[in-house]
């Protein structure tokens, strides 16, 4: 079963989220994803809540882009580098009911990288998407969070050099290509119960 729930921000996107019940190791389904080329696991962190207390979980990135310039003057051509940081983060708050179920207050953003433009590594603008939502689940289950999408399109020319910038009849030697990928972001998050007593000073809860 599964919910429907639209976040709030700038930003914000339609987020699925259900709970998920597996018979054997979700490590184990998500490794047979990735080998079937199906998935790609990007993070699988732990961490620990006090109970009504807000956790983070951050991946952080930093893509590199090359910003050529020319000069009109004298045609050289001037080369700088550029880093642009990029991040997915994951803020949640839990709450114990009186059942032993967990409440997750949830807060998902994922930053990503703009399109690549003429095959040039330029520098590359960064967006984001951006949900919250609150699901209940039992203590071990697993809550899916799904529906948080990102296209991107890729442009690129290739051709003969020199030739290929030569105005209008450049187009006879070269030729455009466009590449276009959609992928969803899913989180799983399977909060586990710890007593006060079973705690260590490293132990971290998925």
């Amino acid at each position: 079963m599964s919910r429907s729930f639209t976040g709030a921000g700038p930003f914000a996107s339609s987020v699925n989220i259900g709970t998920l019940d597996i018979f054997g190791d979700l490590n184990a389904a998500l490794t047979l994803a990735e080998r079937d080329s199906l998935a790609k696991v990007i993070s699988a962190p732990r961490i620990s809540s006090m109970n009504r207390e807000k956790a983070t979980i951050q991946q952080k990135g930093e893509n590199i882009s090359i910003i050529t310039t020319t000069s009109e003057q004298t045609g050289a051509v001037n080369k700088s580098e550029k880093r642009t940081p990029f991040s997915l983060e994951l803020n949640v708050t839990p709450q114990i009911t009186a059942d032993g179920g967990v409440i997750m207050d949830l807060d998902v953003k994922r930053e990503f990288l703009g399109p690549i433009e003429d095959g040039e590594l330029r520098s590359r603008s960064v967006n984001a998407r951006a949900a919250k939502a609150k699901v209940l689940v039992r203590n071990g289950q697993t809550a899916v969070i799904g529906g948080i999408y990102t296209s991107d399109e890729t442009e690129s020319t290739n051709g003969v050099p020199g030739l290929k910038n030569i105005p209008i009849l450049g187009w006879l030697f070269k030729n455009r290509a466009v590449s276009r990928s959609k992928n969803e972001l899913l989180i799983f998050l399977t909060p586990r119960i710890v007593a006060q007593d079973e705690m260590r000073p490293q132990t971290a809860s998925r």
